[in-house]
């Protein structure tokens, strides 16, 4: 079995130069398959990184971990397929040498006002694009299962 040990430590300085460091540790033990890649990716170029369909370099049915960090800001785009049916997707930015890290792949989707009410579901595709910065973004992709 594979394990991942994570561990953040935040340190913040107020502006009355008060400073409080945290640390949170987690540790995602019995994993079957760990996964990394790394990708070049050009300026405004999209690729697929995770396709539970299989079409893509990471043959994982789903994941339990995932962590993407690049050395500039990306878009990353993930499309669930909730119990209803309907694909939806959604689009946050990964800042540049901020690790963007899940816990698992359940989302929620097909809600009308209550977020949580919705159909259960997981991430079934993740997309990078590098949104026009004008260089090649490097992109380290890590999950597990």
């Amino acid at each position: 079995m594979a394990t991942i040990d994570l561990t953040v430590k935040l340190k913040t300085t107020d502006t009355q130069n008060d400073v409080i460091e945290q640390v949170w540790t987690k540790s995602f033990a019995s994993l079957t398959e760990i996964s990394r890649h790394s990708y070049a990716l050009a300026n405004t170029a999209t690729i697929i990184v995770y396709d539970a369909a299989g079409t893509s370099p990471v043959e994982l049915a789903n994941f339990d971990f995932l962590m993407i960090v690049a050395d500039q800001n990306i878009d990353v785009e993930f499309t669930n397929d909730p119990s209803s049916g309907d694909t939806e997707y959604s689009v946050v930015q990964a800042f540049a040498g901020v690790p963007l890290i899940l816990g698992s792949d359940d989302t929620y989707g097909n809600y009308s006002t209550d977020v949580f009410a919705g159909s259960e579901g997981v991430i079934d595709k993740i997309r990078l694009d590098n949104n026009a910065t004008g260089s090649t973004a490097t992109i380290l992709v890590i999950m597990a299962t």
